[in-house]
């Protein structure tokens, strides 16, 4: 069995992959935060969990862009293997997943120390 499977497709030119991260954190950004500023209007949200919100919400956007970037960049790439394009996956579903479960703790700990201020 071969150790290097190819697979394909003719997806154009190679992509700068930090360039395309960039503009994906702008694109999500910008529609993140418009989303939370409505929701701090209608007093759903506080300021601070906006902000979070958006700065989490933009770097999974950098990060998701980077990831579909590089997957198709490898998949375009006769050089690279099948193999090369899940692993670029892969880091990318686990920065997710680590950004998400990171601001998930993040929260759940300014939850107990607001709770905590204000039963003093």
């Amino acid at each position: 069995m071969p150790s290097n499977i190819n697979f394909n497709l003719d997806t154009g030119t190679q992509r700068h992959i930090l360039g395309h991260a960039i503009s994906g954190a702008i694109a999500v950004g910008v529609v993140s935060s418009v989303n939370n500023a409505k929701k701090v209007k209608e007093e759903k949200l506080q300021k601070k969990e906006a902000i979070r919100n958006t700065i989490k919400d933009s770097i999974i956007g950098g990060v998701a862009t980077a990831t579909a970037i590089s997957v198709t960049n490898n998949i375009g790439n006769p050089n690279k293997s099948l193999f090369q394009a899940l692993g670029s996956l892969a880091i990318g579903l686990g920065a997710i997943y680590t950004i998400e479960k990171s601001a998930a703790i993040q929260n759940e700990k300014l939850l107990i120390k607001e709770n905590k201020e204000e039963n003093e």
